[in-house]
């Protein structure tokens, strides 16, 4: 994960790898310490959305949280279904930075999920 940022606007590259595909996505968002975890969250989600081909993944939000005495990302994603939708939570701890963590916490809210969808 990449992110680059551009007067007050940040972009973030997100690469994911699953069952022998790759999927590469950016997405862009302003420069604040929210958007940039939202904006990695998001660059996440689509690419597992690619990757699975399943256009039922949608990022809730993402949040700084302190917990235990440590910072972490904390994000909701949204899989809707024909006549329900479920929202999954993923936390991460905070080490690399806070966007590399909301990344990781996408990974933790969807990896049941990932198991259960992947392609066959």
């Amino acid at each position: 994960m990449a992110t680059v940022p551009h007067a007050r606007r940040l972009t973030a590259t997100v690469t994911l790898a699953a069952e022998g595909r790759t999927e590469t996505v950016t997405e862009e968002g302003p420069d604040t310490q929210r958007n940039r975890m939202e904006t990695a969250a998001r660059a996440a989600v689509v690419a597992l959305g690619r990757l699975f081909d399943a256009q039922s993944l949608a990022l809730e939000g993402a949040q700084a949280i302190e917990l235990f005495d440590r910072s972490l990302a904390l994000v909701g994603v949204l899989v809707s279904g024909a006549r329900d939708s479920r929202l999954l939570v993923g936390t991460a701890e905070v080490r690399e930075s806070m966007e590399h963590a909301a990344v990781y916490a996408v990974l933790d809210a969807t990896n049941r999920w990932s198991v259960a969808h992947r392609p066959r």
